[in-house]
């Protein structure tokens, strides 16, 4: 660095080589044990493995999930957090306890087979059926017998209250000519008369979010062993980056700009504002590595290094 750089710096409120004796995540902790257990997963993937194409180049070649986290473990700054730092790495990695969710790509019977105790909290095996076990006469009788409910838009009970009427009108129909599941939802006051419930094959809850669902879902793989959990979910690397880690952003923002400005540069946090602010620095995410490891064969999802912050050139 120039003399000029230097006084550059200075005026600015940065210290030259403030990070110079900072120790990198890696070289304060490391999670071996998950990732050997990652790695060894990725190993026994056979030709499934992501850098399989370079083994007639590389024959010395090492796991791809061990070849990301060391390189993100050099570039991640240690701080006066240690668990935190942890958590980051783990998140950004997709190997924390709240990713599996995300990572299990198994159908809603899959889970309900593996999690039987769970399986409610995300999924259902009942159904609606109209009912068959009182005659026809009857079911269109109950059928005319209902009602507008109250509090319910019109465009979402006339569809039904049409085809009820239909139902009844119609000499040949021997039942109404719409979905027994919709009709229990609007008219719960009415379902048992005309409906009946049946165990259906298992489905994903309709009333639950994805984002709602997937977080459900990792609490009973977080009570596994994490090998064992590894044994019913994607690799990170198969899966699609950008869903896989939307959810940790924030939080990664908030540790590596506050977290590291404090223990780095506490001379600039009094004039650090949130981005987007007129007077506050900001920070961008930027790719640290961008490149660097192969994408995914056959069409499937890429897996590039995490993004990191860094300062921007107005800090």
């Amino acid at each position: 660095m120039t003399a000029t750089a230097i006084k550059t710096g200075a005026a600015r409120g940065l210290t030259p080589f403030s990070l110079k004796d900072t120790p990198s995540f890696i070289e304060a902790q490391f999670p071996v044990g998950r990732l050997s257990a990652e790695a060894y997963k990725e190993r026994k993937a056979g030709a499934g493995q992501t850098l399989t194409a370079l083994g007639s180049y590389w024959k010395g070649r090492k796991p791809l999930i061990l070849c990301r986290a060391v390189v993100l473990g050099a570039l991640l700054p240690s701080s006066h957090d240690p668990v935190a730092d942890l958590d980051i790495f783990l998140k950004l990695m997709a190997m924390d306890n709240g990713v599996f969710g995300r990572r299990f790509d198994g159908s809603a019977a899959e889970f309900a087979q593996l999690f039987p105790a769970h399986a409610e909290t995300v999924a259902s095996n009942r159904g609606r059926v109209w009912r068959t076990d009182i005659p026809v006469k009857e079911l269109k009788k109950r059928a005319a017998a209902v009602c507008p409910a109250s509090g319910i838009a019109e465009a979402v009970e006339q569809p039904i209250l049409a085809a009820f009427m239909d139902f009844v009108k119609s000499a040949r129909a021997k039942k109404p000519n719409t979905s027994a599941v919709a009709f229990a939802k609007v008219f719960p006051r009415f379902a048992d008369d005309l409906t009946e419930e049946l165990e259906t094959l298992w489905r994903w809850r309709e009333d639950l979010t994805e984002t709602e669902r997937q977080a459900r879902m990792a609490e009973p793989f977080a009570s596994l062993p994490y090998a064992e959990r590894l044994k019913y979910v994607r690799r990170p690397e198969e899966c699609n980056e950008a869903k896989l880690l939307a959810s940790i952003w924030a939080e990664a923002n908030e540790h590596l700009s506050l977290g590291l400005m404090r223990k780095a540069c506490p001379s600039l946090l009094g004039n650090w504002e949130s981005p987007g602010s007129a007077t506050g620095r900001r920070w961008q995410i930027h790719s640290a590595v961008a490149g660097l490891f192969p994408s995914r064969p056959r069409g499937s999802a890429a897996m590039s290094m995490p993004p990191i912050l860094i300062p921007s050139p107005a800090c």
